[in-house]
This record gives C-alpha cells, structure tokens and sequence, in this order.
C-alpha cells in the first residue's frame, strides 16, 4: 500500500521535472476494448464529454494506493468473476472523451498520449476509428493509432494502412492478438503479422502489440495468442520503425512465470532486435519491480492502460518500484516517461517537442 502523502511525495517530484520535460502515455485506450460499442452522445452538462448513458461522471481523486489491483491473475475461473470484470470494464468507459482523460492527465504530469484502437475478432474498424475522430477531434494532445481488422485481407494490408494513414493520420498501429484472434505461430497469422511489420516500416509507423494472456475472454485459445513464447519465431526486424511490446510482455503471468520463461525470452528479443522495445501499461507493482531489475531503461516506454488503469496510479507506481531499486528519480522518470516516448512515437507526429 501506497499511502496519500507518499503518492503526493511522487507526484510533486514528477511536477517538477516538468519544468524541463514533456511527459508522454504510449498505451491509452480510448473505448472499452472487451466490449466495444460506439454508442456515444455528448454529455448535456458538456462539449467535451461523451457519455453511453445519464449517469454522471465521478470526479477523479488521488487516494491510498493497493500495489496488487489482482488484474495479472492467470484464469479466471469463474463465470461470474469474469462477468463482474467485464461489466466493470463497461463502468469505466461510461464516460470518454477529451475532458475524461484530461482529468487524469493533469493528475499525471502527461501531457501528450497515444489513442489505440483494437480491431474486433469480427467486423470492421472503421465505426470506431471515426467515431474516435470525432470524440477526440484534432487536439493534439492526443494521437490516434490504427488497428487492422480480420476483414481486410492479407494482401490488401498495405493499401488499408495507407488509407488509415490518410483518413485519420494514424501514427501508430495496434495488434492484439488475443482480442482481434491473430494466431502467430499459425503459417496465416505469421504472414498477416509479417506483412504489418513490413507495411509499418514503409509507412514509418511504430507498433504497439499486446504482450500476454487475456484472463479475461471467453475464447481461451485466443486469449493465448499473445504469450511472449509465440513472438520467438517472428522476425520483428522486418520493420525499421519501433516495435513496443505491451505490458513488458508480462499481461496475465504469476511471478515465478515472468521470472522463468518471460522474462528469459524478452531479453532474448530486446538483444536480438535493436528496434523492440517495451511499455509497462496496466503492470501490478510485484511484476514491475522484476522487469525493471532485469530491462535497461533505456528500452522502456510509459504507458497506462488507462481507462482500465487510473493513469496516475500507474506512474505512481512506477516511481516506487524504481525508488524501492534505489534508481535515481529524476534520472530515470525523465528517460522512461519522456525521452523515450518521444523519440519511438511523439517526434514523429509532425510537431516539436514543445
């Protein structure tokens, strides 16, 4: 547990290297991605709220921090657990748009974040990806990326990612294997993969590919799909733009898993691949503190996982591990949350780092 005036201690240091840094979020989800709905209206109370029903939007509070949130749990097991966590995921997302995340932003120190979409195992994208455009606008706090659905054939990748690119200037491309079902080790799913890497190099675009299990789905074959062992066989050098592995590849591991078989095999890619790198979105503090003792900062990028997870829990979070490493603060927040950020993603969005 994290309390009050040692959250206040954290922030208060991640206020004042503000004054030299610009702080980024690489892994924000702008809808609920377990059960997406675009069904948005603007809030009667305000412009820049939208709201899936009447229900007011909670104000967002600093308070005690549990260091175990329970969400790295292998299965789970119950039908109504599972049920209880996805109605729950609903709840966060009753209310989105530019002033919800601001709201947490401010709290954070972020000051710009990164929009992912995940393409649906069924059905196409683009209900989503316009009604992200017009939720979100041309802000630019805000970048949009871009997710490629199961009904865009293989072949016809370059020519989708190219029309994304010009229709919503995407500046990233999403992969979530478990949720949109792309099997990797299958011959089909290594091509299609393969195939974004390629498209994404041509159109200098980075990725962001979910690293784990999905506890969370029904369909356990798929919520598999993303477990680190299955990135082995793929040559993630077919693109020359950066390759973020998200949540550190950890998503839905125990602690002797992550320090046996995922962590082993991270490093294998990190050292293989110059151009991978990781985000550290929705990690409980026990996962995070074991990666950050075995990855080198410089390969590590903030993210949230936000709505899920209450951004300024997440840097919080993460303040502490690297304090509990006896890590100096202002040496690697800085590298972590803005020097690496910008340079895999934010540079690249056509303005200064201002």
């Amino acid at each position: 547990m994290i309390e009050k005036r040692e959250i206040q201690e954290y922030l208060s240091v991640i206020y004042d290297l503000k004054a030299q840094y610009k702080f980024y979020d690489v892994h924000v989800h702008p809808f609920d991605i377990i059960s997406p709905t675009c069904n948005y209206k603007s809030a009667s109370n305000h412009s820049k709220v939208s709201a899936l029903s009447k229900t007011k939007n909670s104000a967002l509070t600093i308070e005690a921090l549990d260091l175990n949130s329970g969400r790295f749990s292998k299965t789970i097991e119950d039908p109504k657990h599972k049920l209880a966590k996805i109605i729950g995921s609903r709840r966060l997302y009753s209310h989105v748009g530019p002033t919800v995340f601001e709201h947490q932003m401010k709290l954070s120190g972020i000051d710009k974040a990164l929009l992912l979409p995940v393409a649906p195992p069924q059905g196409p994208v683009d209900e989503q990806m316009k009604k992200i455009l017009e939720i979100f606008g041309r802000n630019n706090r805000f970048l949009l990326g871009g997710s490629v659905p199961n009904t865009i054939e293989t072949k016809n990748i370059s020519h989708f990612i190219e029309e994304q690119v010009n229709q919503f200037n995407i500046k990233a491309i999403k992969i979530h294997p478990n949720i949109t079902n792309i099997n990797f080790i299958s011959p089909a799913g290594k091509e299609r993969l393969e195939s974004i890497l390629q498209t994404c190099g041509h159109f200098r675009l980075p990725i962001i590919v979910h690293g784990g299990r999905s506890p969370i789905l029904n369909d356990i074959k798929a919520s598999e799909h993303g477990c680190i062992k299955n990135f082995e066989n793929i040559d993630w050098g077919l693109s020359t733009e950066p390759v973020i592995i998200a949540h550190g590849g950890l998503f839905g591991c125990d602690l002797q898993e992550i320090e046996l078989e995922v962590l082993p095999i991270l490093q294998k890619l990190l050292s293989k691949y110059s151009n991978v790198m990781i985000d550290i979105s929705g990690m409980d503090f026990a996962p995070l503190f074991s990666l950050l003792k075995h990855i080198d900062p410089s390969r590590i990028l903030f993210g949230s996982d936000a709505l899920y997870y209450k951004q300024w829990a997440m840097i919080v979070t993460l303040a502490h591990a690297l304090k509990k490493l006896k890590v100096d603060l202002v040496t690697a927040l800085p590298q972590i949350v803005s020097i690496n950020p910008y340079n895999t993603i934010f540079k690249n969005n056509g303005r200064k780092n201002d």
